[in-house]
Formats: C-alpha cells, structure tokens, sequence
C-alpha cells in the first residue's frame, strides 16, 4: 500500500470510529447484526445503523493489517444472531503475491 492509501484508510477508520462512538449509551450497544442462511449458498447480513457502521468499521481495521488477518463474526463476537459464523480474511491478490 502506498503512503497516500494508508492515509485515506487512516481518515476512514477515524471517521467510522467517530460514527460508531454514539452505539453506546451508558454503557449499552445499540448495535445490532445478525447473520443468517439465506437460499442455497447465500449468507444474508442484516443490521441496524449501528450494527453496519461496526461492521464497515471492523473491515476498515483489517484492510490495514497484514494478509492473513482475520475476523470472526458469530455469537461470540458482537453479533446478535448468528445461523451461520462469518469469517472475514485479507488475503493478497493474485497481482500482488
């Protein structure tokens, strides 16, 4: 990643923190997420407002790390319902390898 990248993906995740900053009020999430089998294959996300700005926010904090960094999003982990755990991995592209 060049200089200027690692700066526009820094001014992103101070953005989405400071978004994600009002999901807690007196110490209580307003988040929301839930991840559930949709037909045959699919995997379907929902969530509220706050529930999606922590997940843009959680995918912004891995693109900064290095290929092989991972997130697990499941029950345990900030999602309310979980039918199918979702992994989320940086991997490089073919081009970068």
């Amino acid at each position: 990643m060049s200089t200027s990248e690692i700066d526009h993906l820094d001014v992103a995740i101070e953005h989405a923190t400071r978004a994600d900053s009002s999901s807690v009020v007196d110490d209580v999430s307003k988040h929301y997420l839930r991840i559930e089998a949709g037909r045959g294959d699919t995997v379907v996300i929902r969530g509220n407002k706050e529930g999606l700005i922590y997940l843009g926010l959680s995918i912004l904090r891995l693109a900064k790390k290095d290929a092989g960094a991972h997130l697990h999003f499941d029950e345990a982990n900030l999602v309310d319902e979980c039918d199918r755990p979702l992994v989320i991995a940086k991997c490089l592209a073919e081009w970068e390898e």
